[in-house]
């Protein structure tokens, strides 16, 4: 069994979605203390902890590098987080079989939108058009895209899936060239 963990990192607002190939258990948007590194650390381990006996699959999104033009401190507080992030998951990675990729923002809005774009409020209306999930916020529709990119990688003949758009198995397809010997294993 794969145990399926989307991740919208954020400070203000870190969107989560677990949950197997089959079902979604969790969904949850948590503000991150960015001055209590402890209970940042806490609120990773009680929500991103992987799950025992399962091949446990994290898929995050990446930060724009674009948006270092627009502005460097958000950049810099983003980089912070994929940190604390990488150090946790580096930690949880050497005692559990588990597999980490990252999704760039712009293909998991193709994914989601079959465009390369989309604003928050469109990306929330395709999460419920698409697969009829009604995200709280905009930063758990991201983690739960997220989350259905990981359930379609995880099976082995993921490109086949008639409920795939072409978009989607674009995006899928170079996920799995950039990752291909971590999701072989």
């Amino acid at each position: 069994m794969t145990y399926i963990i989307g991740i919208d990192p954020s400070w203000s607002s870190c969107g989560i979605v677990r949950g197997t190939e089959e079902y979604m258990e969790t969904n949850i948007s948590v503000e991150l203390p960015k001055d209590n590194l402890d209970l940042t650390l806490s609120i990773f381990n009680d929500t991103l902890n992987p799950m025992v006996n399962a091949d446990n699959f994290y898929i995050i999104e990446d930060y724009s590098r674009g948006g270092a033009f627009q502005n460097p401190n958000s950049l810099i507080s983003m980089a912070e987080l994929r940190g604390v992030l990488n150090v946790f998951l580096g930690i949880v990675t050497k005692k559990e079989n588990c597999k980490i990729i990252y999704v760039a923002p712009m293909q998991l809005k193709k994914f989601i939108t079959g465009l390369g774009k989309g604003n928050k409020s469109k990306i929330m209306q395709q999460v419920l058009k698409r697969w009829n999930f009604e995200a709280e916020n905009d930063d758990i529709a991201d983690a739960y895209g997220l989350w259905q990119i990981g359930r379609y990688l995880s099976k082995p003949n993921f490109i086949n899936d008639i409920d795939l758009i072409k978009p989607q198995k674009e995006v899928l397809n170079k996920l799995y060239e950039k990752y291909e010997n971590i999701l072989k294993i």
